[in-house]
């Protein structure tokens, strides 16, 4: 377990993050997290918090979290090695916004470029197995889990699914 899971109380709704010590990132939200509306509305909830760390580096803020000094919001692949080897864990997963879709970009016309044909072909089945792999692992570590989820792309884009 955790160890700051181990120190302080459970965290079951986004509001129980008010009452715990937060890790902050400068771009995942300073001093407010939101989090998806509740069924039947449409108003997103937000979370107010004075963190007690605010850092700029995801590496900082994984290690941070690991070494129990509160807790922290990360992309799952930021933290998927500290998931696999249990010093970390999802919380919150049921509230937690839809996966984003990796998308795989190059300038117009540059596709028929044999050499960027070749790269995107090589990458995305890569990207695809990679990120399916770590939705697993993350899932299977999620408290209450059933099984893994694959992410998919609602707009039927080139994603790592």
């Amino acid at each position: 377990m955790p160890i700051m899971l181990s120190r302080h109380p459970v965290i079951n709704e986004p509001a129980d993050l008010a009452k715990h010590q937060i890790v902050s990132m400068t771009h995942f939200g300073q001093d407010s997290w939101s989090f998806p509306p509740v069924e039947n509305s449409s108003v997103p909830r937000t979370v107010q918090f004075t963190p007690r760390l605010m850092l700029n580096m995801v590496r900082a803020a994984v290690a941070s979290a690991a070494e129990g000094n509160g807790v922290t919001r990360l992309f799952s692949y930021h933290i998927a090695e500290q998931i696999r080897d249990g010093r970390l864990k999802i919380l919150l997963d049921k509230d937690e916004h839809p996966p984003l879709p990796v998308h795989v970009l190059a300038p117009q016309g540059r596709f028929s470029v044999p050499k960027v044909r070749a790269f995107v072909d090589f990458a995305v089945p890569r990207f695809k197995r990679y990120f399916k792999q770590l939705s697993r692992e993350a899932k299977g570590n999620v408290k209450g889990s059933a099984s893994a989820e694959t992410i998919r792309s609602r707009r039927g884009r080139v994603t790592a699914e």
